[in-house]
């Protein structure tokens, strides 16, 4: 007894023991632990702080409490993302680009999903470089390249559509006769002159010209001399310089600001003295190997290619017809249109059926009657309901019984039924097919092969069987679309080959038209019908094949259906094709000696405001 307490206590002290060194081992645990930093106790309004302090907590604290950290980081990270961006929003308005930049950059790196953010920085990139092509472009006006700088004020433009300078200095050029040279060449004088020459040598009209405009003349071997009559009033000398060249043969390089190159315009003189520009087109919706021939033809281009694996174009030739062959790529490589074909697929059926004649029932009961005088309840018809054939000879016709049977005179007719086989919905692009296949796939024996060793193989060929439906849009610029529609229903016909060889025959009915509709208008398409006849005849034996009771006897059922396809088509234009400017479908492309895209001066002229004269003062 008392070793049996000293053993109890000895086992309560090892379980103290444990708990205490339990305790003592969790202290330790939690005293090793770092506890969080107090992060809602720093300013609400120093977000930077409070970021830094729960990215700090997230090396630390342990996994359990990793998440509610991680939320309480995003919320600080989103609320100084939005604070940036308000900063930089407001020096966007005050047009203070480098300050705006600076803050929506600091935005999106503070939580990289603020999608507004990204959209003002964008904006803002966009006009910085907008400014940059303008100072570009005031810098080639002061060297009279106006070309070069007009497509870069359009640039500008197209980046920052509310750049006031751009739009001045467009205006100015629409309002004022800027002409760049054919040639390539620019003078530097403002100056207006009035010349006469007569019967004077060429050689010695540049050589006043030289004088004038303060440039250097030179002149290639083979230009011949000549005397020509001028008479020209106030005129600058470019423009003498440029009809001087043009009537005579002659075409110009200008080899730096002050000198002239001269030479005769031929086409082997072009060759050498012509410099090439190399440049490769990035075609997004034309074809490549489309383009080319109609670049080529156009401007008469002979070093083009097309390269089909990166659907790219690369000319070489003057920086003039580059030009070109730019706006002639950006007028012809836009998106085709695309439209949304909202079909339905009805089957409207129209049953004549006809049920004429007696009806009778299909079954006759026979049987015992159980109240018969000559049969007693102990016999075997009443206890079993069966009896031997001696037993029922000894029956009476009172004692038997059958049913009499129910005859309906029937005149039924039914009429109509309509089902939705399906309701597709087809995204298809301008002048491609669409099409749509409600059916099967027959597998149909096409060939058979006898093998050397005796043994029989087949062919097979899958014909599609069911309704199909093909359409091909195109739209126009009216917003109409032109449908070419294919419509078809087919079955499987009845074997018109042998048992051993089948060939089957496919009934077929089909429509083809074409038409123009609205955007979102509705074409319905019939007329494919499918007539089924049936008849069923139902006769009571022996009874319906005596010749004279026939009719008396029999019941026929008669049914015709007719069934009639209708289509119902909905296109939506979901996509137009934007239409290009008009500097970019129509421009000047030089004669048919020289390409290039200085507009004519009476063109130039016309678009002035004509001059109204004064009317006459009655008297």
């Amino acid at each position: 007894m008392n070793n049996g307490n000293a053993g109890g206590c000895v086992r309560l002290f090892i379980l103290a023991f444990l708990l205490t060194s339990m305790l003592v081992l969790q202290g330790c645990m939690g005293a090793g632990r770092m506890e969080p930093l107090p992060c809602t106790e720093i300013d609400s309004m120093d977000l930077k702080a409070r970021v830094a302090c729960y990215q700090k907590q997230l090396e630390t604290v342990p996994p359990s409490m990793r998440h509610s950290i991680e939320l309480a980081l995003k919320k600080e990270q989103y609320t100084l993302s939005i604070l940036y961006m308000e900063q930089g929003s407001r020096y966007l308005e005050d047009n203070n680009l480098s300050q705006a930049s600076d803050f929506l950059s600091k935005s999106i790196e503070a939580f990289p999903g603020n999608d507004r953010a990204s959209q003002l920085l964008i904006q803002t990139l966009n006009r910085q470089k907008s400014l940059e092509l303008v100072d570009r472009a005031e810098s080639l006006i002061a060297q009279k390249s106006f070309d070069s700088a007009k497509k870069l004020l359009e640039e500008a433009l197209t980046l920052y559509p509310e750049n006031r300078e751009a739009l001045g200095f467009l205006e100015h050029f629409k309002n004022r006769n800027f002409r760049s040279s054919e040639y390539d060449i620019f003078i530097e004088s403002d100056q207006k002159f009035s010349l006469r020459f007569k019967e004077t040598a060429i050689l010695d009209v540049f050589d006043i010209i030289s004088k004038l405009a303060d440039i250097n003349i030179v002149f290639d071997k083979d230009v011949r001399q000549q005397n020509i009559s001028v008479f020209v009033k106030d005129i600058y000398v470019m423009d003498f310089l440029e009809m001087l060249l043009k009537t005579n043969n002659l075409a110009a390089k200008q080899t730096d600001k002050k000198t002239l190159l001269i030479y005769p315009d031929t086409p082997q003189k072009q060759k050498e003295y012509q410099d090439l520009q190399v440049r490769t087109f990035y075609l997004s919706y034309l074809k490549a190997k489309d383009t080319l021939p109609v670049i080529a033809k156009v401007l008469n281009l002979k070093d083009i290619i097309a390269n089909e694996t990166t659907n790219t174009i690369t000319v070489r030739d003057s920086d003039k017809s580059i030009d070109i062959v730019a706006k002639l790529i950006k007028a012809n490589d836009i998106p085709e249109p695309e439209v949304v074909l909202n079909v339905e697929m009805l089957e409207v059926s129209s049953t004549l059926e006809e049920e004429l004649g007696l009806s009778y029932p299909d079954v006759i009961t026979f049987g015992v009657s159980n109240t018969s005088s000559g049969i007693n309840s102990s016999s075997a018809f009443s206890l079993a309901g069966f009896g031997s054939l001696n037993d029922l000879g000894t029956l009476s016709s009172r004692e038997l019984y059958l049913s009499i049977p129910t005859v309906k005179l029937n005149l039924l007719k039914q009429d109509g039924d309509t089902r939705i086989l399906a309701k597709p919905s087809v995204r298809v692009s301008n002048n491609q097919k669409a099409t749509i296949l409600l059916g099967e796939r027959i597998p149909l024996r096409s060939n058979r092969r006898v093998e050397d060793n005796g043994a029989v193989t087949y062919d097979y060929q899958y014909q599609d069987v069911g309704i199909k439906l093909v359409a091909t849009p195109d739209v126009n610029r009216n917003e109409e679309i032109r449908l070419i529609l294919n419509l078809e229903q087919s079955s499987l016909g009845s074997n018109v080959g042998t048992s051993e060889d089948p060939q089957y025959a496919i009934n077929t009915r089909s429509a083809d038209t074409v038409l123009t509709v609205k955007d979102g208008s509705t074409v319905i398409i019939g007329g494919l019908t499918r007539k089924e006849d049936r008849k069923t005849v139902n006769t009571v034996p022996l009874l319906g094949d005596i010749p004279v009771l026939k009719k008396l006897f029999t019941h026929e059922s008669n049914g015709d259906t007719n069934t009639d396809l209708l289509i119902t088509i909905t296109p939506v234009i979901i996509s137009g094709a934007p239409l290009p400017d008009d500097d970019t479908s129509t421009f000047w492309s030089g004669n048919w000696q020289r390409i290039h895209t200085t507009e004519p001066y009476i063109k130039k002229m016309e678009q002035h405001d004509p001059v109204i004269p004064e009317m006459p003062k009655a008297e």
